[in-house]
């Protein structure tokens, strides 16, 4: 089960932001900080590092098969506003 959000990098902004950008991308979803998300902030990993996550975290919180059996159903999610997203998300995004 992974964290489900989109990261993205406009690409009308400036090559130099780009570059910092795709760093700090390339950050979160390090092995290193996806252990971390799980490890303190009980939040699934949104890349495969399963195994490296300490045992004492799913003490906590379910292992992720399990909480994916009890998850919500999709048709519960607004989809509507999702897609909204999807297609005018950019538009949002201010321009130099």
């Amino acid at each position: 089960m992974a964290g489900s959000f989109y990261m993205v990098v406009p690409a009308n902004i400036p090559e130099g932001y780009k570059l910092a950008a795709y760093k700090l991308l390339n950050y979160l979803l390090s092995d290193d900080q996806q252990v971390r998300l799980v490890s303190t902030m009980w939040q699934y990993p949104s890349t495969t590092v399963l195994e490296q996550v300490p045992g004492i975290v799913w003490e906590q919180i379910p292992y992720p098969d399990v909480a994916k059996a009890a998850a919500m159903p999709l048709n519960h999610f607004n989809a509507a506003a999702i897609e909204w997203v999807k297609e005018h998300g950019l538009e949002l995004v201010p321009s130099e």
